[in-house]
């Protein structure tokens, strides 16, 4: 499990920004998952708010196929409190979109 520090400057509403949160668990799926599959859709599950501080990051590949791979990452606080799940199918490159 990598750890990112968030910054609480980033904060509003009771915790981090959604979309910050969504950057940095889209960024460790595709870090994992490779440059050759960009993301195609990021679904996000906040569970609870999430404020400045170390966040842990744990990345998983769920499915690696010939033109689709499935991504998950859990975020977590100290000690191991899950506060997000996130999936990602990113599509293979040489497919062609619908």
């Amino acid at each position: 499990m990598s750890s990112v520090r968030l910054d609480a400057s980033r904060a509003g509403f009771g915790g981090i920004h959604g979309g910050h949160l969504a950057a940095v668990a889209l960024g460790a799926m595709a870090s994992l998952v490779g440059g050759d599959r960009p993301p195609r859709s990021l679904t996000l599950a906040l569970l609870s708010p999430i404020a400045g501080g170390e966040l842990g990051v744990l990345p998983k590949i769920e499915h690696a196929g010939r033109t689709l791979t499935a991504a998950t990452v859990r975020l977590r606080r100290p000690p191991s409190q899950p506060i997000s799940a996130g999936l990602s199918p990113p599509r293979n490159a040489r497919s062609k979109p619908r």
